[in-house]
């Protein structure tokens, strides 16, 4: 879940004890209650149900290019690359970012669903997803919507 579906969990979950503590009704509590589970169990589902879609999909098709030769892509196609991330952000949101780079080039990863590994900056990984559209303040650039992101384990 994201920080924000757990400030509104808190929060909701605040008024409703402070609404039984100015007045302990319990029929007030009950009605209530419904509320805090949706406000907690709609994002935990709405996660579970797009990890599920992104692992059903079949992505072996999709061959390991390197990040250069994405500009030659159309929008919407299909893309593998590896490479190191350099920044991670947005990761409270449950959605986040990354730039990867690799000797050819960098470029941004918007991920549809978090990854399983705890990722970082410094971290080596895999990423396929499909080439958007990204407006800049410059310029609009090619970026990667990632469906599945992958740790690669570190030589020894």
């Amino acid at each position: 879940m994201s920080v924000f579906a757990y400030i509104s969990l808190g929060m909701g979950t605040s008024v409703i004890l402070l609404a039984y503590l100015l007045s302990p009704d319990a029929k007030l509590s009950l009605t209530l209650l419904p509320m805090v589970l949706l406000l907690g169990g709609i994002p935990m589902l709405m996660n579970v149900m797009n990890r599920r879609h992104v692992d059903r999909m079949d992505l072996r098709h999709v061959k390991l290019g390197k990040i250069k030769d994405l500009a030659k892509k159309a929008i919407g196609e299909q893309v593998r690359i590896s490479g190191t991330v350099t920044a991670v952000s947005q990761q409270w949101l449950n959605r986040p970012n990354f730039q990867v780079v690799d000797p050819s080039g960098e470029i941004g990863v918007y991920m549809f669903v978090a990854p399983r590994d705890k990722i970082k900056g410094g971290d080596q990984i895999e990423v396929v997803g499909t080439l958007r559209w990204s407006f800049g303040f410059k310029k609009k650039n090619k970026k990667i919507w990632g469906l599945q992101m992958e740790k690669i384990p570190a030589l020894s």
